[in-house]
This record gives structure tokens, C-alpha cells and sequence, in this order.
């Protein structure tokens, strides 16, 4: 892949480049292993010879049932985007991927956060804008592409 060189985006999160391919990583953290494993085949597929909406750049993803398991990865390496699932599992520490998002956010202020959810509520939507979220995605047809956008606009 050649020297690699840390380039960075606007956020300040690491892309790593060996020649002209990019390196971006998503953290996903849902407690539905489906939509995990959907998830990480479709941004894994892309790289050598399918390129991600005609852009050089090669993604991986890993995904996280809990947390905790999460937390570590972070402490380890920060992804360049962060989707956190709004409604985490019952056994999970925070009730929230939001209330985990806040919580992250003190020790990563420069982390890339997406909030994936279900809900379409407007007005709970909005309060999370208030409180600093950039970005909501909803859980339906559009979700890839919505996700693609965000992508896009950190490369």
C-alpha cells in the first residue's frame, strides 16, 4: 500500500492514505445483530475494485452489541465516524445512544457521532440537534444513502 501518511479531514479525525486510497473507519454500535452484519458487508464491500461513489477510499467497519465493548475500541483507536443506535439494548449500560454520545463526547470532542434510530419523532429529533448532535439517520430504505451522504462529507 506504500508509505502511509496521516492526512486530516475538517474533524480532525485521522485518514490514513497509501498513495491515493483513503482509509475510513465506522464504529457501529446497535444491539440488533442484523443490521450489524447488513451494515459491515455493505461499506466492507467497498475498496480495491468497487470504488464508493467513484471516490479511491476503502472502508471498514466494526460493529459492537454493548457499550462497553465500544468504550475500549475508542480508548484504543477513534473511528472517523461513530454510529450509535438511539435505542441500545436492555442490558446495556446506557439507556441511550444519545446518553452514551454525551458521555463520549467529553473525552472525544472531535469524534464524527451519527445517531441511527427508528424514531421520527420531529420534536425529540430537533432537542437532540439543540444538544449538539450533527447527525440523525432513520432506520428505513434511505438509511445507506444517508449514511453515503455523511461519508461523503467528511472525505
Amino acid at each position: 500500500m506504500g508509505l502511509l501518511k496521516k492526512i486530516f479531514g475538517k474533524n480532525n479525525q485521522a485518514l490514513a492514505k497509501g498513495d491515493d486510497k483513503k482509509e475510513f473507519s465506522i464504529y457501529l454500535l446497535d444491539d440488533d445483530e442484523f443490521l450489524r452484519k447488513k451494515t459491515e458487508l455493505y461499506y466492507n464491500s467497498f475498496g480495491e475494485n468497487k470504488p464508493f461513489h467513484g471516490k479511491d477510499i476503502s472502508i471498514h467497519v466494526d460493529t459492537y452489541a454493548d457499550s462497553m465493548s465500544l468504550q475500549q475500541a475508542i480508548d484504543k483507536k477513534a473511528p472517523t465516524l461513530l454510529i450509535l443506535d438511539y435505542y441500545l439494548g436492555a442490558d446495556d449500560n446506557f439507556s441511550s445512544g444519545n446518553q452514551f454520545r454525551e458521555q463520549l463526547i467529553k473525552n472525544h470532542p472531535n469524534l464524527r457521532i451519527a445517531i441511527l434510530s427508528s424514531m421520527q419523532d420531529g420534536s425529540k429529533v430537533l432537542s437532540l440537534i439543540k444538544r449538539g448532535l450533527r447527525d440523525y439517520v432513520i432506520k428505513d430504505e434511505d438509511m445507506f444513502k444517508n449514511l453515503d451522504d455523511i461519508i461523503l462529507s467528511m472525505i
